[in-house]
C-alpha cells in the first residue's frame, strides 16, 4: 500500500470516529425525548384536573430541555476539538468512548432527575449533576490528551484556538469539581435534602461567571 492510500485510509477511518460519536449525541438526544409521554385526559375534565394531570409531564419537559442544550453544547465543543485532528490513536479512540459513554447515560440519569421534582430525593438530583461532572472531566481529558500529550495527532496552527479550547475545558472542569465535591458534602450532612443541594448551584452559577470574564482575554477572534 502507497503512501497516499494509507493517508486516505486513515483519514478514512477518522471519519468514521468522528461520524459514530456524532451518532451517539444524535441518540443521546433522541431517548431523552422518548420520556415525554402525554398523559392520557378523561372526558369531562376542568382545567384544574387538566393541569394536575400534565404538571409531571412538565417536570420531565424540564429535564429533557435541560439535557438536550447540555447535550448539545458539549456536541458543540467536541466538534471544535476534534476539527484540529489529522489522524488517531488508540488513546484518543478509548478517551472518546469514556466521554461517549457518559453523554449516553443522559437519558437515564434526567429521568431520575424528572422522578427527584416529584419525589424529593437529593440523590437523584447528585446522580443527575454527577453525569454532567462526569461529561465535563471526560471532555478535559480528551482535550488534555490531544492539545498537551498527543499534539502531533493535530494539525499545525490555530495554536490561539487550541489554547482556548484547553482552557476553556480545565476552567469548566475545576468549576464543577469545586461544585460537585461541596454538593456531596451536603448531600452526607443534609441526606434527601434537595434544597441544601440545589443551593449549590449558586456558586456554580458564580464561578462559571467569573471563569468567563477570565477566559474572554483568551478567546481568539474570530476570523
Amino acid at each position: 500500500m502507497t503512501d497516499t492510500n494509507k493517508e486516505l485510509q486513515k483519514e478514512f477511518e477518522l471519519e468514521r470516529m468522528i461520524l459514530f460519536s456524532d451518532a451517539v449525541f444524535a441518540i443521546g438526544i433522541t431517548l431523552l425525548v422518548l420520556e415525554l409521554k402525554f398523559p392520557h385526559i378523561p372526558e369531562k375534565t376542568t382545567t384544574q384536573m387538566v393541569f394536575e394531570a400534565i404538571r409531571p409531564l412538565l417536570i420531565h419537559f424540564y429535564a429533557f430541555m435541560l439535557s438536550f442544550f447540555y447535550v448539545g453544547v458539549m456536541w458543540a465543543k467536541h466538534l471544535k476539538m476534534f476539527r484540529h485532528l489529522k489522524t488517531y490513536n488508540d488513546g484518543l479512540i478509548a478517551r472518546n468512548l469514556i466521554f461517549l459513554f457518559f453523554i449516553i447515560c443522559f437519558p437515564f440519569t434526567a429521568s431520575s432527575f424528572s422522578e427527584t421534582a416529584e419525589e424529593g430525593y437529593a440523590f437523584m438530583i447528585f446522580l443527575y449533576f454527577g453525569n454532567i461532572y462526569f461529561v465535563t472531566i471526560a471532555h478535559f481529558i480528551l482535550c488534555h490528551y490531544l492539545f498537551k500529550q498527543k499534539n502531533d495527532l493535530c494539525t499545525s496552527g490555530r495554536q490561539d484556538e487550541k489554547r482556548y479550547l484547553y482552557l476553556e475545558s480545565l476552567a469548566s472542569a475545576i468549576v464543577l469539581s469545586v461544585t460537585f465535591i461541596l454538593m456531596f458534602i451536603l448531600l452526607l450532612i443534609y441526606g434527601d435534602n434537595e434544597t441544601a443541594i440545589l443551593s449549590c448551584l449558586i456558586p456554580l452559577v458564580i464561578l462559571l461567571f467569573i471563569s468567563r470574564r477570565i477566559l474572554k482575554k483568551y478567546k481568539p477572534k474570530e476570523k
